[in-house]
């Protein structure tokens, strides 16, 4: 309720402005190179999280894509969305989740759903409910 000068009044949100940024950043780097260790039957891996690109549901498992391997867990795709961060991870349907630094691209089909093309080849489609979170997310 105090008098306040506009020249303090800026100092003060840019300094806020900038702790914001570098807060941002080291959580950022600190999640791309955060690891898990992960079992599939006799074979065990230690893999950055950034190198998993596709999650997909298979009952009460999921595959885990990464690199060019593929691993079985018993985990739960809600379980998984907890965990991951969300501003690299996006559940895209139903089974699947996706990292989204592994989009090549984004399509509408005939149908006109989305259609998303990951680096790796693969082409999953987009559910109705999710087309929406994404483009919002993704400002398409």
């Amino acid at each position: 309720m105090k008098p306040i000068r506009e020249e303090r009044f800026a100092k003060a949100i840019e300094k806020i402005r900038n702790i914001i940024k570098v807060k941002f950043s080291l959580n950022n780097s600190v999640e791309k190179e955060r690891k898990i260790f992960i079992k599939d039957g006799e074979k065990r891996f230690f893999i950055q999280l950034d190198e998993i690109y596709l999650i997909e549901s298979l009952e009460n498992y999921t595959r885990l894509f990464f690199q060019d391997k593929k691993a079985l867990q018993r985990r739960s795709l809600r379980q998984w969305e907890e965990m991951l961060d969300a501003t690299i991870f996006f559940r895209i349907n139903r089974t699947e989740i996706i990292n989204v630094n592994y989009i090549q691209e984004v399509n509408k089909t005939i149908s006109g759903r989305l259609e998303v093309k990951l680096k790796t080849g693969e082409l999953l489609e987009v559910s109705n409910r999710q087309a929406v979170k994404f483009k919002n997310l993704n400002q398409i």
